[in-house]
Protein backbone atom coordinates (compact mmCIF):
# COMPACT_ATOMS: atom_id res chain seq x y z
CA UNK A 1 0.00 0.00 0.00
CA UNK A 2 1.35 3.42 -1.02
CA UNK A 3 0.80 6.48 1.19
CA UNK A 4 1.75 10.13 0.47
CA UNK A 5 2.36 12.99 2.89
CA UNK A 6 3.50 16.58 2.28
CA UNK A 7 6.72 17.55 3.96
CA UNK A 8 6.95 21.21 2.76
CA UNK A 9 5.81 23.41 -0.11
CA UNK A 10 8.40 22.11 -2.54
CA UNK A 11 9.01 18.44 -1.60
CA UNK A 12 6.76 15.44 -1.41
CA UNK A 13 7.88 11.95 -0.36
CA UNK A 14 6.45 8.66 -1.47
CA UNK A 15 6.76 5.71 0.98
CA UNK A 16 6.69 2.24 -0.49
CA UNK A 17 5.44 -0.52 1.76
CA UNK A 18 7.29 -3.77 1.01
CA UNK A 19 4.52 -5.90 2.48
CA UNK A 20 5.11 -8.92 4.58
CA UNK A 21 8.87 -8.79 4.29
CA UNK A 22 8.97 -5.35 5.94
CA UNK A 23 6.55 -6.24 8.69
CA UNK A 24 8.28 -9.51 9.33
CA UNK A 25 11.72 -7.95 9.60
CA UNK A 26 11.68 -4.73 11.55
CA UNK A 27 15.44 -4.35 11.18
CA UNK A 28 15.27 -4.17 7.36
CA UNK A 29 15.21 -0.55 6.08
CA UNK A 30 12.43 0.54 3.80
CA UNK A 31 13.10 1.77 0.26
CA UNK A 32 12.19 5.52 -0.18
CA UNK A 33 12.26 7.51 -3.44
CA UNK A 34 12.11 11.33 -3.17
CA UNK A 35 10.71 13.78 -5.85
CA UNK A 36 11.28 17.56 -5.84
CA UNK A 37 8.87 20.11 -7.21
CA UNK A 38 10.25 22.74 -9.65
CA UNK A 39 10.10 26.24 -8.07
CA UNK A 40 9.46 27.71 -11.51
CA UNK A 41 6.64 25.56 -12.93
CA UNK A 42 5.75 23.11 -10.11
CA UNK A 43 6.57 19.94 -12.03
CA UNK A 44 7.92 17.06 -9.87
CA UNK A 45 11.37 15.89 -10.81
CA UNK A 46 13.48 12.99 -9.45
CA UNK A 47 15.87 14.10 -6.77
CA UNK A 48 18.82 13.28 -8.99
CA UNK A 49 17.82 15.89 -11.63
CA UNK A 50 19.35 19.31 -11.46
CA UNK A 51 17.19 20.86 -14.16
CA UNK A 52 13.43 20.68 -14.50
CA UNK A 53 12.34 18.21 -17.12
CA UNK A 54 9.45 20.47 -18.08
CA UNK A 55 10.84 24.03 -18.16
CA UNK A 56 14.58 23.49 -17.83
CA UNK A 57 14.92 25.72 -14.75
CA UNK A 58 17.21 24.95 -11.83
CA UNK A 59 15.12 22.68 -9.52
CA UNK A 60 16.71 24.28 -6.44
CA UNK A 61 16.65 28.01 -7.26
CA UNK A 62 14.09 28.10 -10.05
CA UNK A 63 16.39 30.28 -12.20
CA UNK A 64 16.28 29.74 -15.91
CA UNK A 65 19.63 29.08 -17.50
CA UNK A 66 20.73 31.53 -20.20
CA UNK A 67 20.83 30.30 -23.73
CA UNK A 68 24.36 30.29 -25.11
CA UNK A 69 25.11 32.64 -27.96
CA UNK A 70 25.75 30.75 -31.17
CA UNK A 71 29.27 30.99 -32.47
CA UNK A 72 29.43 32.82 -35.78
CA UNK A 73 30.21 30.65 -38.70
CA UNK A 74 33.42 31.97 -40.27
CA UNK A 75 32.36 30.51 -43.57
CA UNK A 76 29.20 32.61 -43.69
CA UNK A 77 29.61 36.25 -44.81
CA UNK A 78 26.93 38.84 -44.23
CA UNK A 79 26.60 41.11 -47.23
CA UNK A 80 25.33 44.68 -46.74
CA UNK A 81 23.60 46.01 -49.79
CA UNK A 82 24.02 49.77 -50.28
CA UNK A 83 21.97 51.45 -52.93
CA UNK A 84 24.11 53.41 -55.36
CA UNK A 85 23.13 57.08 -55.85
CA UNK A 86 21.08 57.82 -58.87
CA UNK A 87 23.22 60.02 -61.14
CA UNK A 88 20.08 61.44 -62.71
CA UNK A 89 18.82 62.96 -59.43
CA UNK A 90 21.74 65.26 -58.55
CA UNK A 91 19.49 68.25 -59.16
CA UNK A 92 17.09 67.43 -56.30
CA UNK A 93 19.12 69.06 -53.44
CA UNK A 94 19.98 71.98 -55.70
CA UNK A 95 16.32 72.49 -56.50
CA UNK A 96 15.45 72.37 -52.79
CA UNK A 97 18.04 75.06 -51.98
CA UNK A 98 16.84 77.28 -54.83
CA UNK A 99 13.23 76.87 -53.74
CA UNK A 100 14.08 77.88 -50.16
CA UNK A 101 16.04 80.91 -51.39
CA UNK A 102 13.12 81.88 -53.60
CA UNK A 103 10.72 81.77 -50.67
CA UNK A 104 13.02 83.99 -48.59
CA UNK A 105 13.36 86.45 -51.47
CA UNK A 106 9.60 86.51 -51.97
CA UNK A 107 9.12 87.24 -48.27
CA UNK A 108 11.51 90.20 -48.44
CA UNK A 109 9.72 91.59 -51.49
CA UNK A 110 6.30 91.26 -49.88
CA UNK A 111 7.50 92.79 -46.61
CA UNK A 112 9.41 95.56 -48.45
CA UNK A 113 12.51 94.96 -46.37
CA UNK A 114 16.10 96.00 -47.11
CA UNK A 115 16.84 96.66 -50.77
CA UNK A 116 13.23 95.84 -51.64
CA UNK A 117 11.83 98.65 -49.49
CA UNK A 118 9.78 101.00 -51.57
CA UNK A 119 11.49 104.36 -52.02
CA UNK A 120 9.47 107.34 -50.85
CA UNK A 121 9.32 109.95 -53.56
CA UNK A 122 9.84 113.55 -52.52
CA UNK A 123 6.81 115.57 -53.71
CA UNK A 124 7.68 118.20 -56.26
CA UNK A 125 7.52 121.85 -55.25
CA UNK A 126 6.98 124.34 -58.08
CA UNK A 127 7.33 128.04 -57.37
CA UNK A 128 4.23 130.05 -58.32
CA UNK A 129 5.38 133.55 -59.21
CA UNK A 130 1.78 134.81 -59.31
CA UNK A 131 1.26 133.95 -55.63
CA UNK A 132 4.61 135.42 -54.59
CA UNK A 133 4.72 138.52 -56.78
CA UNK A 134 6.17 140.97 -54.25
CA UNK A 135 9.80 141.76 -53.50
CA UNK A 136 11.89 139.31 -51.54
CA UNK A 137 11.98 139.62 -47.77
CA UNK A 138 14.43 138.59 -45.11
CA UNK A 139 13.43 135.14 -43.83
CA UNK A 140 13.67 135.02 -40.05
CA UNK A 141 15.85 132.36 -38.44
CA UNK A 142 15.06 130.29 -35.34
CA UNK A 143 18.56 128.90 -34.93
CA UNK A 144 22.03 128.53 -36.40
CA UNK A 145 24.62 125.76 -36.07
CA UNK A 146 28.25 125.31 -37.10
CA UNK A 147 30.79 122.53 -36.77
CA UNK A 148 33.21 124.69 -34.78
CA UNK A 149 33.55 128.15 -33.26
CA UNK A 150 36.74 129.96 -32.28
CA UNK A 151 36.92 130.65 -28.53
CA UNK A 152 36.98 134.32 -27.43
CA UNK A 153 40.22 136.11 -28.26
CA UNK A 154 41.52 139.63 -27.56
CA UNK A 155 38.25 140.62 -25.94
CA UNK A 156 36.15 139.51 -28.93
CA UNK A 157 33.60 136.72 -29.18
CA UNK A 158 33.06 134.71 -32.36
CA UNK A 159 29.78 132.87 -31.73
CA UNK A 160 27.73 131.70 -34.71
CA UNK A 161 24.88 134.06 -33.79
CA UNK A 162 27.18 137.02 -34.59
CA UNK A 163 26.99 135.92 -38.22
CA UNK A 164 23.31 136.95 -38.39
CA UNK A 165 23.19 140.03 -36.14
CA UNK A 166 23.32 142.56 -39.04
CA UNK A 167 26.47 144.13 -37.61
CA UNK A 168 29.58 144.19 -39.86
CA UNK A 169 31.78 144.89 -36.84
CA UNK A 170 31.15 141.39 -35.42
CA UNK A 171 31.86 138.04 -37.03
CA UNK A 172 31.68 134.30 -36.64
CA UNK A 173 35.01 132.54 -36.97
CA UNK A 174 35.63 128.80 -37.13
CA UNK A 175 38.22 127.09 -35.00
CA UNK A 176 40.30 125.94 -37.95
CA UNK A 177 39.07 124.00 -40.98
CA UNK A 178 38.09 120.37 -41.30
CA UNK A 179 40.45 118.01 -43.06
CA UNK A 180 39.25 116.88 -46.51
CA UNK A 181 37.14 113.76 -46.11
CA UNK A 182 35.64 114.73 -42.74
CA UNK A 183 31.94 115.63 -42.52
CA UNK A 184 31.38 114.39 -46.09
CA UNK A 185 34.19 116.52 -47.47
CA UNK A 186 33.39 120.18 -46.66
CA UNK A 187 35.86 122.37 -44.79
CA UNK A 188 33.12 123.77 -42.54
CA UNK A 189 29.31 123.60 -42.30
CA UNK A 190 26.74 126.24 -41.39
CA UNK A 191 23.08 125.28 -40.81
CA UNK A 192 20.42 128.01 -40.92
CA UNK A 193 16.98 127.07 -39.50
CA UNK A 194 13.98 129.12 -40.68
CA UNK A 195 11.29 130.21 -38.24
CA UNK A 196 8.69 129.35 -40.90
CA UNK A 197 9.00 127.40 -44.16
CA UNK A 198 9.79 129.65 -47.07
CA UNK A 199 10.89 129.96 -50.67
CA UNK A 200 14.61 130.81 -50.57
CA UNK A 201 15.79 132.86 -53.53
CA UNK A 202 19.03 134.60 -52.50
CA UNK A 203 21.73 134.95 -49.87
CA UNK A 204 23.23 138.28 -48.82
CA UNK A 205 26.52 138.20 -46.89
CA UNK A 206 29.56 140.09 -45.77
CA UNK A 207 32.47 137.76 -46.42
CA UNK A 208 35.31 137.36 -43.92
CA UNK A 209 35.86 139.23 -40.65
CA UNK A 210 35.18 142.85 -41.63
CA UNK A 211 35.90 144.43 -38.27
CA UNK A 212 38.97 146.07 -39.89
CA UNK A 213 41.17 145.65 -42.97
CA UNK A 214 43.97 143.85 -41.14
CA UNK A 215 41.63 141.27 -39.65
CA UNK A 216 39.90 140.81 -43.01
CA UNK A 217 43.20 139.78 -44.62
CA UNK A 218 44.24 137.67 -41.66
CA UNK A 219 41.31 135.20 -41.71
CA UNK A 220 40.15 133.05 -44.66
CA UNK A 221 36.97 133.97 -46.58
CA UNK A 222 34.36 131.87 -48.36
CA UNK A 223 35.12 131.16 -52.00
CA UNK A 224 32.76 128.32 -52.97
CA UNK A 225 29.75 127.10 -50.99
CA UNK A 226 27.34 124.23 -51.57
CA UNK A 227 23.80 125.32 -50.61
CA UNK A 228 21.49 122.40 -49.72
CA UNK A 229 17.72 122.69 -49.13
CA UNK A 230 15.05 120.15 -48.18
CA UNK A 231 14.09 117.65 -50.85
CA UNK A 232 17.65 117.23 -52.13
CA UNK A 233 17.93 120.66 -53.74
CA UNK A 234 21.64 121.51 -54.15
CA UNK A 235 23.13 124.71 -55.61
CA UNK A 236 26.85 125.52 -55.91
CA UNK A 237 27.52 129.18 -55.08
CA UNK A 238 30.67 131.10 -56.07
CA UNK A 239 31.53 134.07 -53.85
CA UNK A 240 33.77 137.09 -54.30
CA UNK A 241 36.75 138.32 -52.35
CA UNK A 242 35.93 142.00 -52.89
CA UNK A 243 36.91 143.49 -49.57
CA UNK A 244 34.66 144.97 -46.94
CA UNK A 245 31.22 145.07 -48.49
CA UNK A 246 28.01 143.13 -49.13
CA UNK A 247 27.43 140.71 -51.95
CA UNK A 248 24.17 139.14 -53.11
CA UNK A 249 24.16 135.58 -54.42
CA UNK A 250 20.98 134.58 -56.25
CA UNK A 251 19.82 130.98 -56.58
CA UNK A 252 18.86 129.85 -60.11
CA UNK A 253 15.29 129.20 -58.89
CA UNK A 254 13.57 129.67 -55.52
CA UNK A 255 13.57 126.50 -53.40
CA UNK A 256 10.96 125.54 -50.78
CA UNK A 257 12.60 124.53 -47.52
CA UNK A 258 12.50 124.67 -43.74
CA UNK A 259 16.26 125.30 -43.48
CA UNK A 260 19.41 125.89 -45.50
CA UNK A 261 22.75 124.15 -45.12
CA UNK A 262 25.92 125.83 -46.38
CA UNK A 263 28.90 123.53 -46.91
CA UNK A 264 32.20 125.34 -47.38
CA UNK A 265 33.94 123.74 -50.35
CA UNK A 266 36.77 126.24 -50.94
CA UNK A 267 38.13 129.37 -49.24
CA UNK A 268 40.29 132.39 -49.99
CA UNK A 269 43.18 131.68 -47.59
CA UNK A 270 44.03 134.07 -44.78
CA UNK A 271 47.48 135.39 -43.98
CA UNK A 272 47.92 133.99 -40.47
CA UNK A 273 44.73 132.32 -39.23
CA UNK A 274 43.67 128.89 -40.53
CA UNK A 275 39.97 129.39 -39.80
CA UNK A 276 37.22 130.99 -41.92
CA UNK A 277 35.02 133.97 -41.04
CA UNK A 278 31.67 135.52 -42.02
CA UNK A 279 30.66 138.94 -40.71
CA UNK A 280 27.04 138.92 -41.75
CA UNK A 281 24.64 136.58 -43.54
CA UNK A 282 21.01 136.97 -44.54
CA UNK A 283 18.57 134.54 -46.19
CA UNK A 284 15.96 136.19 -48.40
CA UNK A 285 12.84 135.00 -50.21
CA UNK A 286 9.14 134.60 -49.38
CA UNK A 287 7.43 133.03 -46.38
CA UNK A 288 5.40 130.02 -47.59
CA UNK A 289 1.61 130.45 -47.73
CA UNK A 290 -1.42 128.30 -48.58
CA UNK A 291 -0.57 124.61 -48.89
CA UNK A 292 3.16 125.27 -49.24
CA UNK A 293 3.98 125.06 -45.49
CA UNK A 294 2.57 121.51 -45.25
CA UNK A 295 4.33 120.61 -48.50
CA UNK A 296 7.61 121.95 -47.10
CA UNK A 297 7.16 119.91 -43.91
CA UNK A 298 6.52 116.76 -45.95
CA UNK A 299 9.63 117.32 -48.06
CA UNK A 300 11.70 117.93 -44.93
CA UNK A 301 10.39 114.71 -43.40
CA UNK A 302 11.32 112.61 -46.43
CA UNK A 303 14.65 114.23 -47.32
CA UNK A 304 15.86 116.93 -44.93
CA UNK A 305 18.53 119.39 -45.96
CA UNK A 306 20.96 118.18 -43.32
CA UNK A 307 22.03 115.35 -41.11
CA UNK A 308 23.34 116.04 -37.59
CA UNK A 309 26.69 117.80 -37.63
CA UNK A 310 29.74 115.85 -36.42
CA UNK A 311 30.67 118.47 -33.78
CA UNK A 312 27.64 120.70 -33.75
CA UNK A 313 27.69 124.13 -32.09
CA UNK A 314 24.08 125.30 -32.27
CA UNK A 315 22.49 128.50 -31.03
CA UNK A 316 18.86 129.52 -30.87
CA UNK A 317 18.04 133.01 -32.06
Amino acid sequence: MIGTRRVNDDTQTQDTDVGDDRSGDPERPSTVRTARGCPACGTFNPSARELCRACGADVVTGDALPWPEPDPDPDVQVLQVVAAPDPHRWWLPVAAILAAAGLVLLGLVVAEVGPFASATVVPEAAFDADRYDGDTQQLLLSGIATVSTLPPRDGRSFQAALMVDDDPGTAWRSDGLLEPGEANGPLEIVDLFLTEPGWISEIVLRNGDQSDLGTYAEVARLRQVRAIADGGEVVLLNLLDDGRGRQIVELPDPVLSTMLRLEVVEVFPGVDDNGVAVSDLEVRGWTAIGDDPSLAAERAEIQPASAPLPFEVRQSL
